[in-house]
């Protein structure tokens, strides 16, 4: 018997939208470059912009983890400290406090990002990302975690702008009250 209920086909959102996802899988691999990566599928749920027609669909996203060294093999910690801050941008965004992840300080442990049940794992947590999918097969698609509040103000600023750009093909100056009084 098959059961598909954790299977996911890897068909990427068709349109640019913040969409609000749940981390399904998650891989640690070693790149080409030699470098420690945490690849990650998202399965989509909602669109701020798109609703549901995108659920379904995937995110692949990942980061490297902590691990760049200069030329003398010391941490580099200028790369490191970009990495983690994009780290702590996208586990905020899945709902971790960040006064909890600063407290967890050495203790927090990479390892277990791909471990259910773990403290940092990352696997079932929902979150928002805005992505932008790639313009044509040589080139890549785009994506920024986003916090809940972030999500809701892009959210709102494109519904000003869609309501602004209707008002206007409809042949109603938006303005009009304002500059005539």
């Amino acid at each position: 018997m098959f059961d598909f209920s954790k299977t996911v086909v890897n068909v990427p959102p068709a349109r640019e939208d913040v969409y609000l996802v749940e981390i399904v899988s998650a891989e640690q691999y070693e790149t080409r470059n030699g470098n420690d990566r945490i690849r990650f599928t998202c399965l989509v749920e909602t669109g701020a912009a798109t609703g549901d027609s995108q659920a379904g669909c995937t995110i692949r996203d990942g980061f490297n983890l902590l691990t760049y060294q200069d030329a003398n093999g010391h941490p580099d910690h200028n790369k490191n400290a970009r990495l983690q801050a994009l780290w702590m941008k996208f586990y905020v965004s899945l709902g971790f406090d960040q006064a909890e992840l600063r407290a967890r300080g050495a203790k927090f442990k990479y390892e277990h990002i791909t471990v259910e049940g773990k403290f940092e794992s990352i696997i079932g947590k929902k979150g928002y990302v805005r992505y932008v999918p790639a313009a044509d097969k040589d080139s890549y698609s785009d994506s920024t975690w986003l916090t809940p509040r972030q999500a809701e103000v892009y959210t709102e600023a494109r519904a000003t702008v869609e309501e602004a750009t209707s008002t206007a093909a409809e042949g109603v100056d938006p303005l009009a009250g304002l500059l005539n009084g």
